[in-house]
């Protein structure tokens, strides 16, 4: 089994099909995508010895995702040159049949370890939510991000609390002093949502400490879950899913962001929760440290309500990240900024005003655009989106483009800088200072198309952008032993019961 799937992933990213997926139009210029399939959520990041590690979900047989899934791994030093590396983890045993799902890395003592949820559905007469699912937390190591030790067993479904339904997943592992700390998104047989936190002193030994909840129930279930501590406070960033009335969207599962009281004290409570994005295209980031102290996010801009709403799986490839986004607290909330390191990809600076009603022709698509913008109303057209603010309300209507998402809007108060970030197939919207974002996929691909046009004079900054540079694997020096792949647990795989 082992054999015979690891070569259909390396099968399915064949040169051939790579360069069918590089000539979409759409494929964009400077985010990082999959280069065949089907890519989804980030998963491991971290940086070890100056190199940021970008591991992220990923079905190359299928840009609509219903293949094997596994990890994919791409490596960069300065956010601007990428290498393609080997895949280290496929669904090659009967714990993870069903996939290599989302988790998370941790440097540590010099070595960077991994933990990911295996699952797989049981035959027989199942719900595959209180019964018949294989969730189980898992663990790897690797000195280098080359070299793979085999997966151990660190919880499996006996160990998680009697009332949760078979959705526990997406481990994030994090260090304070002496102990590790790990949480799990979790549902409730009775269908709500919540985070286990679990304590270990040896990353073998893990101990149910806590259980984070909101005091109002939110959806019935919690994914993705990333704590992390910034200016004294603890923060959470997670997916809860069943929230369409609670945030007045249109979509049943959204990212949010919130802060815990009580982290460590028995009864942490979840509160002041928001969206993270507000966007239709924006899911299940993940954040890291890197070794400068900066807190850096890197979001997957899909969605799982949005899947067949992109053209570009006619032509072999699904979705892409975010920018990396640099997490800073000002005003006692998160803010998202375009990371520093984008500036290198920035060329052919030009200064420009409108008057009102005026338009200007936009020399191509993968652009960033920095605008000042008046206090009160605007509306704002670029490239085929309507971007407004009209009492304190921000929306965008992304017209013939859409592809099927709807106009949205939300409370914003007066947006009076905002920084577009824009790519072939995609535009990221940045609201004063990055106080609030927006991130969507659109599909306009005619010459005519690209203008920017104001009701009201503004001036602003406008940057052409280069494209990142991707070296393929398939180019990389192959010697043997170069590259060891996360193998099998000894007799882990085959025990009966494994859904207890």
């Amino acid at each position: 089994m082992t054999g015979d799937i690891r070569k259909e992933f390396t099968q399915a990213q064949s040169a051939g099909k790579r360069e069918q997926v590089l000539k979409d139009p759409a494929h964009p210029q400077y985010h990082l995508t999959g280069v065949v399939g089907w890519m989804n959520d980030p998963n491991g990041l971290c940086q070890k010895d100056g190199t940021n590690h970008i591991f992220y979900q990923y079905s190359p047989q299928s840009p609509d995702g219903s293949g094997w899934r596994g990890w994919a791994h791409y490596t960069t030093r300065d956010w601007v040159h990428y290498q393609e590396e080997d895949d280290p983890l496929v669904p090659d045993g009967l714990a993870d049949q069903g996939g290599s799902y989302s988790g998370s890395a941790l440097v540590d003592q010099d070595v960077i370890r991994f933990f990911y949820t295996a699952n797989r559905k049981l035959p027989g007469n199942h719900d595959y939510i209180c019964s018949g699912r294989v969730h189980w937390t898992m663990e790897f190591d690797s000195p280098d991000g080359e070299h793979f030790t085999g997966r151990q067993v660190l919880l499996k479904n006996r160990d998680y609390p009697a009332d949760l339904s078979c959705h526990v997943r997406d481990p994030k592992v994090w260090k304070e002093n002496d102990t590790y700390y790990m949480v799990l998104g979790a549902r409730t047989r009775r269908d709500q949502g919540e985070v286990l936190l679990y304590a270990s002193p040896d990353l073998k030994d893990w101990k149910l400490q806590e259980i984070i909840t909101s005091q109002k129930p939110l959806g019935y279930m919690w994914e993705c879950p990333d704590v992390f501590e910034m200016n004294g406070t603890d923060w959470m960033i997670f997916c809860p899913q069943g929230v369409k009335a609670d945030f007045e969207t249109d979509q049943d599962s959204v990212c949010a962001l919130g802060t815990i009281k009580g982290l460590h004290k028995g009864q942490p409570l979840l509160e002041n929760v928001r969206l993270l994005d507000y966007g239709p295209d924006f899911y299940a980031p993940q954040s890291f440290e890197d070794e400068s102290g900066r807190r850096i996010l890197l979001g997957w801009m899909g969605h799982p309500e949005t899947g067949e709403m992109n053209p570009t799986l006619e032509n072999g490839w699904q979705h892409q990240f975010s920018i990396p986004r640099l997490l800073s607290v000002n005003n006692g909330t998160i803010t998202q900024q375009i990371l520093p390191e984008m500036k290198e990809l920035a060329y052919d600076e030009t200064r420009f005003q409108l008057d009102a009603d005026q338009c200007r022709d936009l020399p191509q698509r993968a652009m960033i655009v920095d605008l000042n913008l008046p206090k009160g109303d605007w509306k704002l057209s670029f490239r085929q989106a309507e971007i407004a603010c009209q009492d304190g309300v921000f929306s965008v209507d992304l017209k013939e483009s859409a592809a099927g998402r709807i106009k949205r809007s939300f409370q914003s108060g007066n947006v009076t800088r905002l920084q577009i970030v824009s790519d072939s197939s995609s535009l990221e919207l940045f609201l004063n200072e990055g106080e609030k974002t927006y991130s969507t996929r659109l599909y306009d691909q005619k010459q005519e198309d690209l203008t920017i046009c104001c009701d009201h004079a503004i001036h602003g900054t406008a940057w052409k952008m280069h494209s990142i540079d991707v070296a393929w694997k398939l180019d990389k020096n192959t010697e043997e032993g170069r590259f060891v792949p996360a193998g099998l647990p000894e007799g882990e795989w085959d025990e009966p019961g494994m859904d207890e």
